[in-house]
């Protein structure tokens, strides 16, 4: 709180303090100095032509072609050749680009010091004149001597360089001066019809001691403002440079370097880099016609993300005027200057300031009131308001443009009507851009902050990637030293099955010791390649290895699953192979070990028993059944037809699973294998609310006359005479019946019941079984 008073402080004494101080230490003469004297409070005597006679004698009597001129002291106006009574002087057409020859012109200003103002005779101060502006080439005499020249012209008198200057002071030789009545004389060359022949600012137009005039002109002030607008606007740019999509700060730069250029161009020292002053008017009024574009492009970047198309058409004819006012006479360009500035004013003020700033921020307040909904309406709606003016960019922008857009208001009455010259809009400037400054500090203050966090999110993630390696180093050497020194067959595998690596029991037990492997995934074999699949299974060894690969990419629990191993000759040999993940630093991989199925200590002691299996709807359930049952029957039958009954037992508990319990229509399933998709349509239907608490119970009752199977599911049931009857043709049969074909063939009676959803097996055992 006590930083933010501090900031809230410091921004206030940017924002006002600073452009007073400016304002008051500016352009102004201290009236109270002995030796002050207003030069408007005489009469001026211009006449056309000039001679060296004209500068030491003041017209009387009769004035002749002289022309007297008599100021208001107290209410000053400029004083311009063309809007003086002299003949043959007419105003050209509006933007006329014809260019009229110079004419030269005397004026004279008599003025007198007063006794406490004589000059002593021992030590007389230094004193010097200050002229608000003066043009276009022009010589300056005390009394018939010269004292200032800057009269450029080529051999056929015409102007070669121009030199219509704001702001002149130059020292007087004390010695020069008399008693009494003073002459002051211009001599100046220009187009009569150019607004700045001649004293085109209205005032001030004073002697003093030089020093003071030196005091009250020093645009050290000026300077810094240009120097901080042109930092600031590069600064602004190298950070778009960095973060591009940031428009608002090009615009922002744009305006800022813009800005300074156009306040520089007015102060004298640029006249000491670029001396003809025409050169420098059309540097002033190009950067002038387009400081407008730039700051409404800014604004509706910074708060709308976009310019608006009115904007870019504007900036487009803005640039077009700077381009034409470098085409013609400086008559041409002061015309070119009217038509801008009319178009400034109504710009600035309807659609800058009433539109993209006022209705943006209104509307702003208006929606957040609207969705509020609250009882306090009014008084809510107040508080919306005071919120944005805190916190949003347009309310943040809305002080600080209304100054500006007063500031740039009096300055363009002011050059249109007024002539001071004060150009208040440097001060208005200078707020606005602090302002928004200090806008897009906040901004960045705020991306710091989150940049801040997201690095220590960053830094956390990567202490957390770190130790997740460092685990999975440690598992990948344990699995690795496993791997090579147990006894059992073991295997590498990828997601997609293919054989990645193997240990040297896995060699034998699986074919692969002459297997050429170059480390290439396309090129190695699939483990459903190794294994045997007997013809009369109805899916195939790679689809099943799929769908279990499934089951342990869902639980991460390891899977067991039954299968047979071909050997080089083309037997087999039934075994258990497990299969668990292992995370490793190029991916998750498949661990394989085989476990070869011996007939276990129970089997050959086996004589009879009951059994009760309620299992889920995955297909290991169905082989988990199927092997356990093989494991039984093989006590009393051999081991091809044990295996071919735990085969069928197994179809019956697959289509209790399908067809059954996740209502799987023949038409469904055939579409989807069809497609490639039936594994993933089953586990669809596996977290289908309303299948998946189904369950299947599997009962059977082994002894040594026969086995009987129970199998029964939660589903809605089918027609099944059409498939124990007799009736289903023999290629319907193969397409949707081939589990309940073979199923008739492997066992003495297969019964059905109920609505269709529990089936009987029974098998009889011959007695020499």
């Amino acid at each position: 709180m006590v930083y933010k008073r501090k900031v809230c402080i410091f921004s206030i004494y940017l924002l006002f303090i600073i452009p007073f101080h400016t304002l008051t230490a500016g352009p102004r003469q201290d009236r109270s100095g002995p030796y002050y004297t207003n030069l408007q409070q005489f009469p001026v005597y211009i006449r056309e032509g000039f001679d060296r006679e004209f500068t030491t004698k003041v017209p009387a009597g009769d004035l002749g072609p002289w022309i007297c001129y008599r100021n208001d002291p107290e209410n000053p106006g400029p004083l311009q050749i063309k809007n003086l009574d002299f003949p043959d002087i007419r105003n050209p057409h509006f933007l006329s680009p014809k260019r009229l020859p110079e004419r030269e012109f005397t004026l004279l200003i008599p003025f007198s010091l007063n006794a406490r103002q004589a000059i002593p005779g021992d030590t007389p101060p230094v004193l010097g004149v200050f002229l608000a502006s003066l043009g276009d080439n022009w010589e300056i005499y005390l009394n018939g001597s010269l004292v200032l020249s800057e009269i450029h012209l080529d051999d056929a008198g015409r102007i070669k360089s121009h030199r219509a200057q704001r702001k002149v002071s130059f020292p007087l030789d004390s010695s020069i001066f008399t008693q009494g009545t003073n002459i002051l004389a211009f001599r100046i060359v220009g187009d009569p019809n150019y607004k700045n022949v001649g004293f085109y600012y209205t005032s001030p137009y004073y002697i003093d001691e030089y020093t003071t005039i030196e005091k009250n002109h020093d645009e050290l002030m000026t300077a810094t403002l240009c120097g901080i607008y042109v930092f600031v606007g590069i600064y602004h740019f190298f950070v778009f440079l960095n973060r591009r999509r940031d428009l608002h700060n090009l615009y922002y730069s744009l305006f800022s370097v813009t800005l300074g250029t156009y306040l520089f161009a007015r102060t004298r020292a640029a006249y000491g880099i670029i001396a003809d002053t025409l050169i420098l008017s059309h540097i002033e009024l190009a950067s002038l016609f387009m400081v407008v574009p730039f700051i409404g492009a800014f604004i509706e970047s910074l708060c709308i993300q976009r310019v608006r198309k009115f904007t870019m058409g504007y900036a487009a004819f803005f640039g077009l005027l700077a381009v034409l006012q470098m085409l013609g006479p400086p008559s041409f360009a002061d015309d070119v200057l009217r038509i801008w500035q009319i178009l400034a004013l109504a710009v600035v003020i309807v659609y800058i300031f009433c539109y993209d700033i006022g209705y943006t921020f209104f509307s702003a307040g208006y929606r957040l009131w609207k969705q509020s909904g609250t009882g306090e309406r009014f008084a809510h709606l107040l508080r919306i308001y005071r919120d944005l003016l805190i916190n949003h960019p347009v309310g943040n922008l809305i002080i600080g443009t209304i100054i500006l857009l007063a500031t740039a208001v009096f300055d363009i009455l002011d050059s249109m009507f007024f002539h001071y010259g004060i150009v208040l809009t440097q001060f208005g400037f200078f707020v606005f851009t602090i302002g928004t400054t200090l806008i897009l500090a906040r901004r960045y203050g705020f991306v710091y902050g989150q940049l801040n966090l997201a690095n220590s999110n960053l830094e956390e993630r990567v202490r957390d990637l770190t130790e997740a390696n460092d685990r999975i180093r440690n598992n990948e050497h344990k699995y690795r030293s496993l791997f090579e020194g147990t006894s059992d067959p073991m295997l590498l595998l990828d997601e997609t099955m293919h054989i990645k690596d193997w240990n040297t029991a896995a060699a034998g037990f699986y074919g692969l010791s002459d297997f050429d492997f170059d480390g290439s995934p396309d090129k190695s074999p699939t483990l459903p390649d190794r294994l045997y699949k007997d013809s009369r299974e109805r899916d195939s060894t790679a689809e099943r290895f799929r769908q279990y690969i499934r089951e342990l990419k869902t639980s991460g629990d390891p899977v067991e699953v039954p299968a047979s191993v071909k050997n080089p000759i083309g037997e087999f040999k039934n075994c258990i192979l497990r299969m668990e993940y292992i995370p490793s630093l190029g991916g998750n991989e498949i661990l394989v070990r085989a476990r070869v199925s011996h007939k276990e200590t129970m089997t050959e002691a086996y004589v009879e028993g009951n059994a009760c299996f309620k299992i889920e709807n995955t297909l290991g359930a169905a082989d988990e059944v199927s092997r356990h049952a093989r494991s039984r029957l093989s006590r009393y039958l051999p081991a091809e037809e044990a295996d071919f009954a735990a085969i069928c037992l197994r179809e019956m508990v697959l289509n209790a699973i399908e067809h059954g319990n996740l209502e799987v229509s023949y038409d469904e399933k055939s579409e989807h294998q069809k497609n490639g998709t039936y594994f993933d349509f089953l586990e669809e239907r596996m977290e289908d609310p309303r299948f998946r608490d189904r369950r299947v119970l599997v009962e059977y009752s082994i002894n040594s006359r026969r086995a009987v199977f129970s199998v029964t599911d939660e589903g809605k049931g089918f027609d099944y005479t059409r498939y124990t009857s007799g009736r289903e043709s023999a290629p319907d049969l193969l397409e949707h019946g081939r589990g309940i074909l073979i199923t008739l063939s492997a066992f003495d009676r297969v019964t059905y019941s109920g609505r269709g959803n529990q089936v009987t097996l029974e098998k009889q055992f011959t007695p020499e079984h």
